[in-house]
């Protein structure tokens, strides 16, 4: 457990290395040394700061997931109209949501850890449900999965492949689709 509450910087810099730890060897590569060499920080440091290793993993991917959520909650906030939102759906596939190559790593790297752990599988859960929550603002809350569904099948193949979906034909799946449901202003 921590001593005290550590200032933001330090527990940022540690979430943000054992991020890129896990991104690039995955959860089983988050050693106490990795991360403080990643973070530019001693493993005195983590050790101070996080009960052991699960725990500043954990605690790393609700970080991650918080911050990812936020931002998608807010855009998702300031789509006021069908292109609006179009546009939103559409950079979340993009830009917004891979302005890094290891960002789509991250969010698998995330999804398969859940499938194995329960306690991830809740954090997903939850983060499903805040991102479902917001876009019901603009939809039907039953319409939400399918949308989610062809957000997270056009990541996957843009982060994978080289012929994933245009922005030009996700914006025509998505407008298909949200019309389909009812969604028109």
């Amino acid at each position: 457990m921590p001593r005290s509450k550590p200032t933001i910087s330090t527990v940022e810099k540690l979430y943000r290395g054992t991020l890129a730890v896990a991104t690039e060897r995955g959860p089983r590569g988050v050693t106490y040394r990795t991360v403080a060499g990643q973070a530019g920080t001693s493993v005195g440091t983590i050790k101070y700061h996080f009960a052991d290793l699960e725990d500043l993993l954990f605690k790393s991917f609700e970080y991650y997931v918080d911050t990812v959520a936020q931002r998608y909650v807010e855009d998702l906030r300031n789509a006021a109209s069908l292109p609006g939102l179009l546009d939103v759906l559409v950079g979340i596939t993009g830009q917004r949501m891979l302005s890094d190559p290891n960002d789509a790593t991250l969010m698998y790297t995330l999804y398969a850890h859940a499938a194995r752990n329960e306690h991830y599988r809740a954090l997903v859960r939850r983060w499903m449900a805040s991102t479902r929550g917001a876009l019901s603002a603009h939809m039907p809350r039953s319409l939400t999965i399918e949308i989610e569904a062809i957000i997270e099948g056009a990541i996957l193949q843009k982060a994978i492949g080289e012929d994933g979906p245009s922005d030009a034909q996700l914006r025509r799946l998505l407008t298909t689709v949200l019309r389909a449901g009812g969604v028109t202003a």
